[in-house]
């Protein structure tokens, strides 16, 4: 069985206690546990003078948690609006970031290609490498000079053009390895660090925030 509670009230100038099952309370005010304030509301004693001092020292205490209360739903006003603020800013950083995400996952997808007919370039040129090679290899031992050098010198160029692509190939895979384990991981936790924040914010808009369970911070914003 739930404990019945004095709830206080003032009329007329007087302190009037009732006794109330804890659901059935609702001040609307803010909530906020006071041991003090629960052993003036809670005070059972025979002697009058101890009474009446009591019910002195609690209608200042009232009084008090009005003023705190009216202090409490102005900040809740202020701070409605620099949430709302605050989360509309933060919500552009983030599609912003998002932006930024795409946008690196496009430049990937661009360089991955550049990289992948670089690559096939370099097998083409090591192709022709080999087959220069071949060629010079199946000519017959008293084949003249001239045909030699000229073999020799399509060694040369095959050699050559496979060294630049080699270089080429390098160049693009370096580039796609920068993008994807170094400036990736960035953008990507740069979001994901921002979206954490968005859903705090968001959270403490509805009314869930930290703040909220200890009872300060009511439901701040509703849309419509």
């Amino acid at each position: 069985m739930a404990t019945q509670t004095n709830v206080i009230r003032v009329e007329h100038g007087q302190i009037v206690r009732v006794s109330q099952e804890p659901e059935k309370q609702n001040g609307g005010s803010v909530d906020l546990v006071d041991p003090r304030e629960s052993f003036l509301t809670n005070f059972q004693c025979e002697d009058t003078a101890l009474i009446a001092r009591c019910d002195s020292l609690l209608a200042k205490r009232l009084q008090q948690n009005a003023a705190i209360d009216t202090l409490i739903r102005d900040w809740r006003v202020v701070r409605r609006t620099e949430l709302f603020e605050l989360h509309e800013k933060t919500k552009a950083e983030c599609r912003a970031a998002q932006k930024a995400v795409a946008d690196l996952q496009d430049e990937l997808q661009n360089v991955e290609r550049l990289s992948n007919r670089a690559t096939a370039a370099e097998g083409e040129a090591h192709a022709a490498l080999n087959s220069a090679r071949l060629a010079l290899e199946r000519l017959s031992r008293f084949a003249p000079a001239a045909e030699i050098a000229k073999c020799q010198a399509a060694i040369d160029e095959a050699a050559t053009r496979h060294e630049k692509c080699q270089q080429k190939k390098a160049s693009w895979m370096a580039e796609h390895n920068r993008l994807a384990l170094s400036e990736f991981p960035k953008l990507q936790a740069n979001l994901n660090a921002l979206s954490d924040r968005e859903q705090d914010i968001a959270a403490e808009l509805r009314g869930e925030s930290r703040a909220s369970a200890l009872g300060i911070v009511g439901t701040v914003m509703t849309r419509g």
